[in-house]
């Protein structure tokens, strides 16, 4: 009984010392995940700086002076940066969110052309406008039908109610695009409005909507004919790091900041990637309740995303369903080309690939990134910056544009989304964002340069 009683005992000692069921270190695990992220990262922006330079071979022939809608944003740039230099406190304030004002204003006034240098830039967006039977194939609620897509259904949503309210019509279509432009504007007002008032009116964060104003994605407000740009948040990352420099504390800039992006995800799915970018930038950051505040972020950000269902089956009375636009997307293998959509897609270790990716990446805003992460390399904030930006930037380099970067550029726009904590790295000082302003305007220069170039057309294939 003894000898039983002492088996038994030491037994229990091993299982207490975990020696027959070892626990699973997470930590250990955490690190060797982002390890094994941090390599995939450095491969994907490699191949974005490489890239650059068979872009520019191709583009720099149609390099020309942007037009006004482009000015205008850089110009609102520039008084921004002054501004922030000038001016005490207060009246940086007050001045900043006038000038907001006026941006939402200029958006209104100065719509875009339907075509650049002769060459159409609005994907299928102008078929729409110009057909409103395929209009209503596109937007079924437009067409009468109580039914959304759910792929942009809150954006769809406010296209569909303007056009009816307005007779159906080719005009009525131009204006429910631009009304969904002006409430994209007001909206990234109201969002940079929010992060003055939350930093206080700082010179940083004035040096900050100085370059969120600046950005190439501020042209889809001028009235483009496409709705995929609505899904970048331009306040979503600076709430979500002031959020997170307080350790163990998830509280309502985080909570905001994840509402913000389920909102644009609302506007148009691929804003899920921002959602994704705000995953990865809490994975990493260093506070204690790590868990508890992204599942706060997460459930903010569903709940801001698909709350609308309910609005739209219980108060509109019309379904929401599926359009086959997530298997619409074409990716790009490595070595071997294949067939989309009566097109061929080139691999990704080929020339012609290596030039899109390039013009996309110089389009959307990539080199300011690039260039605050060199700027900043000695603080941490590098780090989160761009891994909030990496689900857009590896998505950039997969993803095979079906209409090339011409016609899906208001979805490259939006697949960096990380041109908002570019911004927010190149506000650390007045020198780096002056020079980020600089960056930005060449990045105006190569956006149009995309468009204006043939080389990106795609053929057609019977």
């Amino acid at each position: 009984m003894k000898d039983t009683n002492c088996v038994g005992h030491f037994a229990a000692e091993i299982r207490s010392k975990d020696c027959i069921r070892p626990r699973l270190n997470w930590k250990m695990f955490g690190r060797l995940l982002a390890l094994a992220w941090a390599a995939v990262l450095t491969v994907v922006l490699t191949i974005h700086v490489l890239a650059w330079l068979p872009a520019l071979v191709v583009t720099l022939p149609q390099w020309h002076l942007p037009p006004l809608q482009s000015i205008t944003s850089i110009g609102c740039g520039v008084v921004a940066l002054s501004v922030a230099w000038l001016l005490p406190r207060r009246k940086r304030i007050t001045v900043m969110l006038l000038l907001l004002a006026a941006f939402v204003v200029l958006t209104i006034c100065l719509p875009l052309p339907e075509r650049y240098n002769d060459v159409g830039y609005m994907g299928d967006g102008l078929d729409f406008v110009q057909n409103p039977k395929k209009y209503d194939v596109n937007v079924p609620f437009a067409g009468g039908q109580p039914v959304l897509y759910f792929t942009a259904h809150l954006g769809n949503l406010i296209v569909a109610v303007v056009y009816r309210s307005l007779g159906s019509t080719a005009s009525a279509a131009i204006t429910a695009y631009r009304t969904l432009s002006a409430v994209g504007a007001a909206l990234c007002a109201l969002e940079l409005a929010a992060v003055l008032l939350v930093f206080r009116g700082s010179r940083r964060a004035c040096r900050f909507v100085a370059l969120a104003l600046a950005a190439p994605v501020t042209l889809g407000y001028y009235g483009y004919y496409e709705v995929g740009y609505m899904a970048v948040s331009a306040g979503a990352f600076p709430l979500l790091v002031r959020g997170l420099s307080r350790r163990g504390y998830a509280g309502p800039l985080t909570d905001s900041a994840g509402a913000l992006q389920g909102l644009h995800a609302a506007l148009h799915g691929i804003g899920l990637l921002g959602i994704a970018g705000g995953i990865v930038t809490i994975a990493i950051a260093r506070i204690e309740r790590r868990w508890w505040t992204l599942s706060r972020y997460l459930a903010f950000a569903t709940a801001a995303y698909l709350g609308w269902v309910a609005f739209y089956v219980l108060v509109l009375h019309i379904g929401v369903q599926g359009d086959g636009s997530s298997s619409a997307f074409a990716f790009r293998s490595l070595t071997t080309s294949s067939y989309f959509d009566r097109r061929l897609v080139d691999p990704l270790l080929s020339r012609s690939a290596w030039s899109e990716i390039g013009a996309a990446s110089l389009a959307t805003g990539v080199p300011l990134l690039v260039f605050g992460a060199a700027m900043m390399r000695r603080s941490r904030e590098w780090v989160t910056a761009v891994a909030y930006a990496s689900p857009g930037l590896l998505f950039l380099v997969l993803w095979w544009p079906t209409l090339g970067p011409r016609g899906d550029l208001d979805l490259l726009l939006a697949v960096f989304f990380g041109i908002a904590s570019a911004s927010w790295l190149a506000s650390r000082s007045a020198r780096s964002a002056w020079f980020g302003l600089a960056v930005l305007a060449l990045t105006h220069v190569t956006f149009w340069a995309a468009i204006a170039t043939a080389a990106f057309d795609r053929a057609w294939i019977k």
